[in-house]
């Protein structure tokens, strides 16, 4: 994708809906990436693009769908690319009242030490390009 500000690569998955045990007031989406996707992910080389990941939470009522964009050091901080595993995760997490959405994964918890320790994310799209 180009625009004014430059070129970029666009890395989408799409979860259909927001996972089953949920608060009425909170949902989450769960991303699973294979440790091949890991290594591309691991080994991406900036060739003046640069790499985000377009996260798009499904709702029953399409319209009411989220998309969450992470940068490439986001998204290597959430998945923890530098520890091999079998798979990992990105969870992104839609809370009442909240500006934003909320991005963790099995690279980086959701609470730690008692306080948020989730990346923030804007719902401001056009703000990333």
């Amino acid at each position: 994708m180009s625009t004014d500000n430059g070129d970029y690569q666009l890395y989408a998955k799409y979860v259909s809906s927001p996972s089953r045990r949920q608060k009425k007031d909170a949902q989450l989406w769960q991303f699973i990436f294979s440790p091949d996707e890991v290594k591309y992910i691991r080994n991406y080389q900036d060739n003046g693009q640069k790499l985000y990941f377009v996260l798009i939470c499904g709702r029953e009522k399409l319209q009411d769908s989220e998309i969450a964009i992470l940068s490439l050091d986001e998204a290597k901080d959430c998945l923890d690319v530098d520890y091999d595993r079998e798979s990992y995760r990105i969870t992104i997490k839609w809370e009442k009242g909240i500006h934003g959405l909320k991005a963790y994964g099995t690279g980086r918890a959701d609470i730690l030490n008692g306080r948020d320790n989730t990346i923030r994310l804007s719902r401001d799209i056009l703000s990333y390009f």
